[in-house]
């Protein structure tokens, strides 16, 4: 079956990067992994979308009052696309094409692997409630998710915490991030982005996103830099906030801050 996107608009296909701005959420990468088990297997509803489960969605409860960018929420929306919505229906399980963040049109999401995952196809996603108050967690889980047409093996899942916070963790299979958006978005001018279709992520890596200053510092996150290379020609930026640095000298590798969630 082939796919044709078509563009409302001009903004919607323009290949421009993100635009600087102060983003609600910082970002820590190198954080401690840990595997979280969900059990419930989502049910898409199969409503507006051309491509039942492939494209497609489930609300549910999250089992605690969840607050993101200082809205509480009951509710999240597991898109089958690698994404969680919060609040109104926006339609995005349509949106099957990745975009870098911010993007525009789409409030109140967390892109832990937006890609055109195709779980009609094979794997499953689930979620749970695991964890007592007050320090309850709520995970949702793609289990071995191909993407559309068939091809790679994707494991990952995003865990929102009772105080706020949110992680995303990766598993074994074909999810490096290399034609995915990660990250998170409160709005068009509110972006934290980790990466976009850049091989970013291997097995055993999780991500942590927070608003609290205990985590990011009184002043918020500046800016985050990845050295994954020994040499390199520029440093960029990746908080959102276009702290972008010019590299002299050589990479020293030094030990990164694990922050603990409760």
């Amino acid at each position: 079956m082939l796919r044709v996107a078509g563009c409302a608009a001009a903004l919607l296909c323009a290949g421009a990067g993100p635009a600087a701005q102060a983003a609600t959420y910082c970002m820590l990468s190198n954080q401690a992994y840990a595997w979280d088990t969900a059990t419930t297997n989502v049910v898409w509803d199969q409503t507006n979308t051309s491509y039942p489960i492939d494209d497609d969605k489930q609300v549910v409860n999250i089992g605690f009052n969840f607050t993101f960018a200082g809205t509480s929420y009951s509710q999240v929306r597991i898109i089958s696309n690698g994404l969680l919505q919060f609040g109104a229906d926006q339609a995005m399980q349509q949106a099957y094409l990745n975009q870098p963040l911010p993007a525009p049109v789409y409030l109140n999401f967390l892109a832990p692997y937006w890609d055109d995952l195709d779980p009609a196809i094979g794997g499953t996603v689930r979620y749970s409630l695991l964890g007592s108050a007050p320090n309850r967690r709520f995970v949702v889980s793609w289990e071995n998710v191909p993407i559309y047409g068939g091809a790679g093996s994707y494991t990952f899942q995003a865990i929102l915490y009772e105080n706020g916070d949110i992680k995303f963790q990766y598993g074994a299979g074909s999810a490096n991030g290399s034609s995915a958006t990660i990250g998170v978005q409160v709005n068009s001018g509110d972006a934290t982005q980790y990466s976009f279709n850049t091989t970013s992520v291997a097995a055993g890596n999780a991500i942590l996103f927070s608003d609290r200053a205990a985590v990011c510092g009184a002043a918020g996150l500046v800016a985050e830099y990845h050295m994954d290379e020994s040499s390199w020609g520029s440093v960029i930026d990746s908080s959102v906030n276009a702290n972008n640095a010019t590299a002299l000298g050589s990479a020293v590798p030094v030990p990164y801050p694990t922050i603990p969630v409760p």
